[in-house]
């Protein structure tokens, strides 16, 4: 009985610390927002980057020996498309539109 008593307690002080860390960490992520490098270039698309979304798995890369800007990184591209076109309008209920895009740069961060 006593053995369980406190190894709850330690669970309950890691998930505390835990979530300490999570919410510290979005606190930074807040005040650190600015887009990084080609994240705008990747959720419009860019010219550069409309062949990567259009052949997912770099099949144009080994047949036609065409090159382009990061053919073997189509799924992350995807993921922060698709993430960047859904999160900051669902934030816009909540907050302004320019803050609803840094806000969800700030969650995608943490």
């Amino acid at each position: 009985m006593i053995m369980t008593l406190q190894n709850s307690r330690w669970k309950y002080l890691f998930l505390f610390l835990i979530l300490c860390d999570i919410v510290y960490s979005f606190l930074q992520n807040t005040n650190t927002m600015f887009l990084d490098g080609d994240m705008a270039g990747i959720i419009v698309p860019a010219d550069a980057y409309k062949r990567v979304m259009s052949d997912p798995f770099g099949i144009g890369t080994l047949i036609h020996h065409d090159m382009y800007a990061a053919p073997n990184r189509f799924f992350i591209h995807w993921i922060m498309q698709k993430y960047f076109h859904t999160v900051p309008f669902l934030l816009q209920r909540f907050t302004d539109p320019v803050n609803s895009a840094f806000l969800s740069i700030a969650i995608a961060r943490t």
